[in-house]
């Protein structure tokens, strides 16, 4: 190994969902080629003479040994560690929690979830600046808005020991 750590930042869920299970797709279809191979012979054996297809077998079957491999290294969690991006809204939560059930049920463990663009806690003072700036007051009302989600998140973490991080929303 060459890297010290490998980063993939994925798309967003259903695209990730469908990368990490592609190995389990690829081993399905694989076994239903050998399957298919095995009752193609067996009928051709009544017509023909049987072919030597030993090469094609031994190549299908090393492929589901290497997918096999690649199966286990993702879901080894001293090699690989799962971290959801998410937002501090509805959808944002359900569609994170939604994620983290379908990982862990296919044996993926997840580390960490981070909460993107959390309106930073302001000073009194600056909050009581809404009912006369139409800024303040929409900052305002997300960061009223997000203390829920946020809450939520606190205590699934919790409930799930996953680490909870949050990045703030920043001006530039």
């Amino acid at each position: 190994v060459e890297y010290d750590i490998i980063v993939f930042d994925t798309a967003p869920t259903g695209h990730t969902l469908k990368a990490l299970t592609a190995p389990d797709y690829l081993n399905t279809f694989l076994l239903r080629i050998l399957r298919m191979k095995a009752k193609v012979e067996n009928l051709k054996t009544m017509f023909l003479k049987k072919g030597d297809t030993s090469k094609l077998v031994d190549l299908l079957e090393d492929t589901i040994g290497m997918v096999d491999s690649l199966k286990k290294v993702l879901r080894n969690p001293n090699f690989v560690n799962v971290n959801i991006v998410s937002i501090a809204t509805e959808a944002g939560f359900q569609e994170c929690i939604k994620t983290v059930n379908f990982l862990n049920a296919q044996g993926f463990k997840i580390d960490n979830i981070l909460i993107n663009n959390i309106v930073p806690k302001f000073d009194d003072d600056t909050w009581s600046l809404a009912s006369k700036n139409k800024a303040v007051a929409l900052l305002k009302m997300e960061y009223d808005s997000q203390q829920g989600y946020i809450s939520k998140y606190n205590d699934y973490c919790n409930s799930k020991s996953i680490n909870l991080c949050g990045v703030s929303k920043l001006p530039f």
